[in-house]
């Protein structure tokens, strides 16, 4: 499955956000919002779980890593993560990532506790949005995106500023003007802290921004109600697009490939029946 964007998750995590109410609901949001945005604009999405041992996938095979809200960290698996930074990777964290040890108590130190040294930040003040208030916005260069359920508030820490750049800021209610998003150089790579929960659009910016949405347009155009996954074998790619509508949907194949279910060599616009399959071969 070739895949340069991939969810990294881990039991701990995820039993966590099944007893942490306040976990759950940032998880829930996010991984949906994830995987919808990556569905939608046709970006394939990886999953690698992760332990103290190592990972399901070696995390070098990925550009970008979202790990949406470790909440529970152990020293082994953030050198993972620092090794695949310091390698040339990207990681993307969201808010209350490090703020408990592995038997779930919350840790002494300054947050993000032990990615305090790889994401560069500080943590000095945090709080779950009030439904009663307006929608809290971050500004990231043109982009307004909403920053639902929870608040981290950022600092770059003292003596790094050479290496974090803060990419975005609160826009309004209680911390506007701070920043939100805070971009750390670690070795080769880059982790991006985004201070809150992953909507539909900041998911979609996030991919966008970073290189890797929609990395087959230049070989297959679809509508949203299709999905696209890719393979490779042998050193060719095998497209699979799948028409979840209940309507019959035009694609369009923009060079020359062969369908293999008849064999033909195809171009152009293509129709796929309603809830029906086609797979192109190089």
């Amino acid at each position: 499955y070739q895949a340069d964007a991939a969810v990294v998750k881990d039991y701990d995590n995820i039993w966590d956000a099944q007893l942490d109410v306040w976990h759950q609901d940032l998880e829930k949001i996010s991984q949906q919002s994830l995987f919808i945005a990556a569905q939608k604009t046709h970006t394939p999405l990886d999953f690698v779980y992760l332990n103290d041992e190592g990972s399901s996938t070696p995390l070098e095979n990925y550009k970008v890593l979202i790990y949406p809200h470790p909440v529970m960290l152990s020293p082994e698996r953030v050198r993972l993560l620092e090794n695949y930074v310091a390698q040339g990777g990207i990681l993307i964290l969201g808010c209350r990532s490090g703020y408990k040890d592995m038997t779930g108590k919350c840790v002494m130190d300054k947050l993000p506790g032990l990615l305090t040294n790889l994401t560069g930040v500080d943590i000095p003040e945090y709080t779950r949005t009030c439904p009663g208030d307006e929608p809290v916005i971050i500004h990231w260069g043109q982009e307004r995106l909403e920053a639902p359920v929870f608040n981290d508030q950022l600092a770059a820490q003292p003596g790094r500023e050479k290496y974090t750049r803060v990419l975005g800021y609160y826009e309004n209610s209680y911390y506007a003007g701070t920043p939100a998003l805070v971009q750390n150089t670690y070795g080769k790579g880059k982790v991006y802290y985004y201070g809150s929960v992953f909507t539909e659009r900041a998911a979609e910016v996030f991919l966008e921004k970073l290189g890797v949405k929609t990395p087959y347009q230049a070989i297959l155009e679809l509508p949203e109600c299709c999905e696209l996954a890719v393979r490779e074998k042998d050193g060719k790619k095998y497209y699979f697009v799948l028409n979840y509508s209940r309507e019959n949907v035009t694609i369009r194949v923009k060079c020359p490939m062969r369908n293999l279910y008849t064999q033909a060599v195809t171009a152009g616009d293509v129709t796929v029946e309603a809830y029906g399959t086609r797979i192109f071969g190089e």
